[in-house]
């Protein structure tokens, strides 16, 4: 039985062009190139655009007064932390030498 399995298969092999079939592979592969390579076009046109509008909304930030001092406040709010910690720890100091 395989024996006539693999007569048929080298039969219908024989059958087969392969240099049609390489042409019909080559013409399929050209296509989809020039899919993904309009694709990429396209892809490429968006993310200029999204990164123009970005840069823009920055520009505009950049000009806002509230943006600029963002590292002062954060500085601020940084100092304003240690202070209280430092108190809240030297209660907790406080609180565990009175119940020592």
């Amino acid at each position: 039985m395989i024996f006539l399995f693999s007569a048929f298969i080298k039969e219908k092999a024989s059958d087969i062009d392969f240099d049609e079939m390489k042409e019909v592979g080559i013409e399929k592969g050209k296509k989809i190139k020039e899919k993904v390579e309009a694709d990429a076009e396209v892809i490429k046109a968006k993310a200029t655009e999204t990164g123009k509008q970005i840069k823009d909304k920055v520009d505009e930030k950049k000009d806002d007064s509230e943006i600029l001092n963002a590292d002062k406040w954060l500085s601020e709010a940084i100092e304003a932390y240690n202070v209280e910690y430092s108190v809240l720890s030297n209660y907790g100091v406080e609180l565990y030498t009175v119940l020592v």
